[in-house]
């Protein structure tokens, strides 16, 4: 039984890869670009690349938390490395 705690404890608590790093912020650059948000247009979208590209390259969980004024969002969330949870991010309106 101890082993089976173990290993289930080691799976819980599992980082994630670079590969799922990758995979975890597809769907996020996916919607940028759907929603036509730019790095080239929009220093908050930049920003936001910086962030993703230091969780990729890292493995460091990151926090975002970015004022948008231009479009009245906030860009906020997390980017997580445990496989026990999502990473999420989200726009918020600002007020």
């Amino acid at each position: 039984m101890h082993k089976n705690i173990q290993h289930t404890l080691a799976n819980m608590f599992h980082e994630r890869s670079k590969d799922e790093r990758r995979e975890q912020v597809k769907p996020i650059l996916e919607k940028l670009t759907e929603l036509k948000l730019l790095a080239s247009e929009h220093d908050e979208i930049k920003e936001l690349f910086k962030i993703i590209s230091a969780y990729v390259k890292d493995g460091e969980r990151q926090v975002i938390n970015i004022a948008f004024p231009a479009i009245s969002r906030r860009i906020k969330g997390a980017l997580e490395t445990n496989t026990s949870k999502d990473s999420c991010i989200r726009m918020v309106s600002i007020g």
